[in-house]
């Protein structure tokens, strides 16, 4: 329903004069707002248990490598041979969502192992008929 990234394109396409793979420029401004925010949760992230910490780190590296790192590669698809029924172009975006997917199931299956181990709680339970 919100495109803001897809609004970034064109006037950071301008700016920066990007071809290639920052193409699709609106990597520039999120990557370092990734960053930034990377930073400012340094701290919070190393105070977590270690089985959470791994899970958010994963989850991290897994989400951005397709929300990044994939959206790099299609860009250079695109500038260099379109995206209309190009093959490659459909993969490596299926691909890229994949990874945005699998990231952000390992990050709620690390919230939730959270909140059942730290809370006494449990968040599924069966019960035998």
């Amino acid at each position: 329903m919100i495109t803001i990234h897809e609004h970034l394109i064109d006037p950071t396409r301008k700016l920066f004069n990007t071809k290639g793979y920052f193409y699709y420029a609106w990597v520039i401004p999120y990557g370092i707002l990734v960053a930034i925010i990377g930073i400012f949760y340094f701290k919070f992230i190393f105070c977590l248990p270690r089985k959470t910490l791994t899970l958010y780190i994963i989850s991290a590296v897994v989400f951005i490598t397709g929300a990044i790192g994939m959206e790099t590669l299609s860009s250079m698809e695109v500038y260099t041979n379109g995206s209309n029924n190009n093959f490659n172009f459909y993969l490596i975006i299926t691909i890229e969502e994949l990874l945005e997917m699998i990231g952000a199931i390992i990050f709620c299956y690390a919230n939730l192992d959270y909140i059942t181990k730290n809370f006494n709680l449990t968040i599924f339970q069966f019960s035998k008929m």
